[in-house]
């Protein structure tokens, strides 16, 4: 009997072991591939794509099978068993083919990403392919532009930090090949145009151009006699000048910068004559400007008045040395270690804490915390030592599950008022404002629901929405499964569907820049000294409830202002010096560094930082602007599962102030208010943050000071390198433009005789930091300076 018993057991356990497979055998099981259609599969730019950035995967497809309507997606592994599905619309007759392009991230594991084509829900094809571990941020991508591709092939070389080697993939794009995807494009370091058409650039692919440059990307465009079609499509306002004639220009500035000055030959160049507003001279041979940098956003725009394909820079020794100059010439920030920091990586993670952070209804976990012990007292000790006195232990198979009924009643009504009724979006704004009211979007979405569900989201403008996933495979990658899609991403319809996260996850998303009517922030703030003045008025449509003066030395809290509503702005609240992250840890704007930091000024920490910071570039201040937070609701609600989403918004505004450094005919700017760049610091350590160096090398720093004055004053602030504060191993020498050499300079004060020789066309002054190895920090030197207005 025992043994019959023991049978039918295994019986009932192997047909319970086998259910799960009986009864979802349809979900597992793969359609067989049909042989008659053939796909070639391309994952990035001829096979080169880089870690934590988007890649496009170019699928070629030859259906011989049958005419296909359905969909054909690509599909990302994103835990062990469950994937992303990164998809687009198909329809293709039989006995032709299609290309079709979709994007997807590049994970931080080598992986095996699947194809998949779906004639309505039937799989007609399926194959895996490898995607994982190609480049690193220690790979420069260079995208390049010209119809004669191998002439450029020497720009090969790429500055870097000290003790940091990189290397450098070139990467051949035309029209077709262009990435028209920000997030893709995000991935290049530097785009050249040379010798190429640019008008042949799709509107989206010139859009997508100038967002990476505001976003922290290096332009370098070429011109010489083919200046005409280089520069066809810029016909915006987003490089503003005027081209003149070519001419012949016999310079020894080529030699000089690509051998460290040893090579000081001359060498005939046809150039370009062409001023560029705003911008700053690279290189120059006397009044001709041969290379030229505008900076706009977080990053810059190179002109050269010469064509980098041909003589002298063709079949020269040193083409590449000078291709690696002037690379660290127009973007400094090349040789800054923080470059490496991967912006989309490390944006998953701030915009999902953002986002989560701002839910209102919150557990209180010390009420949850006493409430259990409290019924792990009474259930065990208490009730015992009552039922053991009483004697009626046997009691105790009814006290328990009488009590923990009770406890469970209580804990659920303690929880109804955290619970979510509805689905929510969470929505953080990051808004740009110019003085004209101009006024650009950027917004992240984190959408809450009251239980585990199916979540598809759209945009009723028709925008597109763009997942915010995790960079990071979180598996396996070995054994990675593609069970169970964890999200859709509809690339040709801009919507994403979510399947089946839990209550407590948030699904991020993003919309696009945008812009927007918002009214004005109208500011009347003059230099009062080393410190400003005057009044800020709130001429938007929204109540703020914090704002801020920020300057890149000192900021000045002023609390809420009431649309319509003007505030003084006369004392400041404190010093700081220029870095974003210390107006938040630091007993500043806000004190994170402490465990009572609320959870509201947390978030406004957070906001603080992102409006800094949605770029490649150190969260550094380099201007000055006022800064706003409001609670209003300024976004439009997203359509969830067919309805309206309940919209929370918290926006930040920034809006940078032009000040007037003119009284009458005279002009001054105070110390910290002239910019600098970093020209050479391939040969040191720098800390954009703190804006000091370290170690030994010999760093050059360019002040740019404004065109439209005579300086008759100038001042070098040099405590950082005299000794006249701690004791630092550096020197100083300062570049004279009449001598054409650095000369050694002990003085921190200018007299009009001075000025003249250290100052070229561009009101531009150069000196150079010789840094010993004793180990300590040299501050980069302020400058201030007075004059007549031109």
């Amino acid at each position: 009997m025992k043994k019959r018993v023991s049978k039918i057991s295994i019986l009932i356990l192997a047909i319970a072991l086998m259910m799960p497979l009986i009864l979802f055998k349809g979900e597992v099981v793969k359609a067989d591939t049909k042989k008659d259609i053939s796909v070639k599969t391309k994952v990035g730019f001829n096979d080169k794509y880089k870690v934590g950035y988007f890649t496009p995967v170019t699928i070629s497809i030859k259906n011989d099978y049958k005419d296909i309507q359905g969909t054909v997606e690509v599909k990302v592994p994103t835990s062990e068993n469950k994937y992303d599905s990164y998809m687009k619309n198909l329809s293709i007759q039989k006995g032709t083919e299609k290309v079709v392009t979709i994007n997807v991230p590049v994970k931080q594991a080598f992986l095996k990403y699947e194809i998949s084509i779906k004639d309505g829900s039937e799989e007609v094809y399926s194959e895996e392919i490898k995607v994982g571990s190609a480049n690193n941020q220690t790979v420069k991508f260079v995208g390049i532009l010209s119809d004669d591709f191998d002439s450029l092939t020497y720009l090969n070389k790429f500055p870097a930090p000290k003790g940091v080697t990189v290397s450098t993939e070139l990467i051949k794009l035309d029209e077709k090949e262009f990435p028209d995807y920000l997030r893709v494009l995000q991935s290049f370091d530097v785009i050249i145009i040379n010798n190429f058409d640019s008008s042949k650039l799709s509107k989206e692919a010139y859009e997508s151009l100038k967002s990476w440059v505001k976003l922290g990307g290096t332009l370098l465009v070429g011109t010489g006699t083919n200046y005409n079609k280089t520069l066809s499509i810029f016909k915006d306002d987003f490089i503003k000048g005027k081209p003149g004639e070519i001419i012949n220009v016999n310079t020894s500035k080529i030699y000089n910068v690509a051998t460290n000055g040893d090579n000081n030959n001359s060498v005939s160049v046809e150039n370009l004559n062409i001023q560029i507003d705003g911008s700053s001279t690279n290189i120059q041979e006397g009044n001709t400007k041969l290379l030229q940098t505008l900076k706009i956003g977080s990053g810059y725009v190179a002109i050269a008045g010469f064509d980098f394909g041909l003589k002298p820079f063709v079949g020269w020794a040193n083409n590449s040395a000078f291709g690696e100059k002037i690379f660290g010439m127009i973007n400094p920030n090349f040789v800054v270690s923080d470059k490496f920091d991967n912006s989309y990586r490390n944006g998953y993670f701030s915009v999902s804490g953002l986002v989560s952070s701002l839910m209102d209804k919150k557990a209180n976990i010390n009420i949850y915390l006493a409430v259990l012990i409290i019924y792990i007292v009474l259930v065990a000790p208490i009730t015992y030592f009552i039922l053991k006195k009483l004697d009626k232990r046997e009691l105790m198979w009814i006290t328990v599950p009488c009590m923990a009924i009770v406890f469970g009643v209580v804990i659920y009504f303690l929880g109804s008022g955290t619970r979510l009724s509805e689905v929510v979006t969470n929505n953080a704004n990051i808004i740009s404002l110019d003085s004209k009211g101009v006024a650009t979007k950027n917004t992240y979405v984190g959408i809450f629901t009251p239980k585990k569900m199916n979540v598809e989201v759209s945009s009723k403008e028709g925008k597109r929405l763009e997942s915010l996933d995790n960079p990071n495979y979180n598996g396996d990658a070995e054994n990675a499964k593609r069970n169970e899609v964890d999200t859709v991403i509809r690339e040709d319809k801009g919507s994403l569907e979510f399947k089946n996260k839990s209550v407590l996850a948030s699904r991020t998303l993003s919309i696009p820049s945008t812009t927007i009517n918002l009214g004005k922030i109208e500011s009347n703030i003059s230099l009062d000294g080393d410190n400003i003045k005057g009044s800020i008025k709130n001429s938007t449509l929204y109540d703020f409830e914090y704002c801020y003066v920020i300057t890149p030395k000192t900021y000045y809290i002023l609390g809420p202002v009431k649309k319509g509503q003007s505030v003084n702005v006369d004392k400041k609240s404190g010093d700081y010096v220029g870095d974003v992250n210390q107006l938040t840890y630091d007993k500043k704007i806000y004190n994170l560094n402490t465990a009572n930091a609320s959870e509201e000024d947390r978030f406004n920490a957070d906001l603080l930082r992102m409006s800094y910071s949605q770029s490649m570039q150190p969260t550094r201040v380099k201007d000055i602007s006022v800064v706003a937070i409001t609670k209003d609701t300024i976004s439009k609600p997203l359509i969830v599962n067919g309805k309206d989403s309940v919209v929370k918004d918290r926006t930040i505004i920034r809006m940078p102030i032009v000040l007037n450094f003119r009284s009458g005919d005279t002009m001054q700017y105070p110390q910290g208010f002239v910019e600098h760049r970093i020209l050479n610091a391939s040969n040191v350590n720098y800390d954009p943050y703190g804006d000091v160096f370290y170690n030994t090398g010999t760093p050059e720093i360019i002040y740019n000071i404004d065109k439209n004055i005579i300086v008759s004053e100038l001042k070098l602030y040099l405590e950082s390198i005299n000794g006249k504060v701690g004791s630092y191993n550096a020197t100083l020498e300062i570049y004279d433009y009449k001598q054409d050499k650095y000369v050694s300079k002990t003085g921190d004060s200018f007299n009009s005789d001075e000025i003249k020789k250290y100052l070229n066309g561009d009101n531009e002054l150069k000196i150079k930091l010789t840094i010993g190895n004793n180990g300590e920090p040299v501050q980069v030197p302020e400058i201030s300076v007075k004059g007549k207005v031109k």
